[in-house]
């Protein structure tokens, strides 16, 4: 949390002593009232300053009165003060952290009545990590929002822990899963550099054939090839299941390594 306090300055004011603004400086400091209201305003398109301008008056429960050439005169609760322009535009500063969605470690805690699960999809099955793989991708790939829905509908859960088919999610609450799942992936590149590798320049993104491919791929590579173990291993925690395949992925990087020196 960070606080910085501003003085009533030399214009005259029906305000005496200090006046104190709030500015969060990471996403994880957010209320979940906070982060449904930014997610709001950037389902609508806003961004940059202008995010951060409405971020810091709601937060802070500002009142405008008027812009003037070198400030603002504003109301909080029954105090009214003058805000200078360089004041401002350091407070908007503090909240640079918008403008980074790799950082996005929050999440809304509920979506429709459903839950959402652990914020790193620790004991989501990996069937169902699978399934929000394919539907980020797709998204990705195609800009069409039912894939979000998809997506969120595997990111919270009834309370049998079941995934929430039913929700219908708005603008603000899809871009709140895109964006979770997003810090998810980078994490977990960082987690399991083998089997997450970076694509080098030049090459292609994925197709839903590839997805469907890799899938499938990951799937032999836990089961060694027998089908008759699928079903158990799409039950297994998803972050067991990438910790195997970045160990097998690691182990065939050296195989490879090892073949090309000889």
């Amino acid at each position: 949390m960070n606080r910085l306090r501003m003085k009533r300055t030399a214009r005259r004011s029906s305000s005496s002593g200090e006046i104190r603004l709030y500015a969060p400086t990471a996403w994880r400091e957010l209320t979940q009232e906070q982060l449904r209201y930014a997610l709001t305003l950037m389902s609508e398109g806003l961004q940059g300053d202008a995010l951060k301008t409405y971020m810091l008056i709601r937060f802070n429960k500002i009142k405008v009165v008027r812009r003037g050439a070198d400030g603002w005169k504003m109301i909080k609760g029954r105090k009214v003060f003058y805000a200078d322009k360089w004041l401002v535009a350091s407070m908007v500063k503090t909240l640079g952290f918008v403008d980074r969605y790799e950082d996005f470690d929050a999440r809304l805690d509920s979506v429709g009545g459903f839950r959402a699960v652990d914020g790193l999809l620790g004991g989501v099955p990996f069937n169902d990590y699978l399934k929000m793989e394919i539907s980020y991708q797709l998204f990705s790939m195609t800009k069409e929002e039912a894939y979000l829905t998809s997506l969120a509908r595997l990111l919270y859960r009834d309370k049998e822990g079941r995934p929430a088919d039913g929700i219908r999610p708005d603008k603000a609450e899809r871009l709140g899963a895109y964006l979770w799942y997003a810090h998810v992936k980078d994490v977990f590149a960082r987690l399991f550099p083998d089997l997450f590798k970076k694509a080098e320049d030049g090459e292609r993104g994925a197709t839903y054939v590839d997805m469907r491919q890799i899938t499938d791929a990951q799937l032999r590579l836990l089961t060694d090839g027998d089908v008759t173990k699928e079903d158990a291993v799409r039950q297994v925690d998803c972050k067991r299941a990438l910790t195997e395949l970045n160990a097998k992925a690691a182990e065939a990087r050296k195989a490879n390594a090892k073949l090309k020196s000889k």
